[in-house]
């Protein structure tokens, strides 16, 4: 249901190496992606930076679509109002509690009204207790991620939740930035 017209200008918060970014550009083929990350430590991905995810987007055929931007999801740089969508594909559950509220209300100040926001995070579920047992950096929550604080947080932040779910490994919710007035 994450722009199901198929297009708009997505913001991709913590890009890493591309790969919800070739999600969104690859399904949604009349979108255009800024893949944002800030590009600095280890978060699981060797050869972190920038041209990494620009050899990825040109490798699928898709870097005409793609602006790749350096910079901090808690503080964004770009006007109110600038996207149609956002995607956060396990990478804002790595942010400490404050700063995840922060993030999501930098997301909601960039989203036009009625935009959505889609994120993605680990669900520490049997089969990544199993895949991945020593899994640092995860768990906004603790240990266990509590699907009632990821809503509130979003609702806190100016979005309503229209769909969340779990798939192996994975939980997503679904959002939309609210109309004001």
């Amino acid at each position: 249901q994450f722009l199901p017209d198929g297009s708009g200008r997505v913001l991709d918060m913590g890009a890493g190496s591309g790969r919800a970014t070739l999600m969104i550009l690859q399904t949604r083929p009349k979108t255009t992606v800024v893949a944002l990350d800030i590009y600095s430590g280890y978060w699981g991905i060797s050869d972190h930076t920038p041209e990494r995810l620009k050899r990825n987007v040109a490798a699928a055929g898709v870097a005409s679509r793609v602006e790749v931007q350096v910079a901090d999801m808690r503080e964004l740089p770009f006007p109110d109002a600038s996207f149609d969508g956002i995607v956060s594909s396990f990478a804002i559950d790595h942010l400490r509690r404050d700063d995840v509220t922060r993030a999501l209300r930098e997301a909601a100040r960039v989203l036009r009204p009625g935009g959505q926001i889609l994120i993605m995070n680990l669900n520490l579920d049997g089969w990544i207790r199993v895949a991945l047992p020593a899994l640092p950096g995860h768990g906004y929550f603790g240990r266990e991620q509590d699907t009632t604080r990821w809503r509130s947080a979003l609702t806190e932040a100016g979005f309503d939740v229209i769909e969340q779910g779990t798939q192996p490994g994975t939980n997503y919710f679904l959002g939309q930035k609210r109309h004001v007035g």
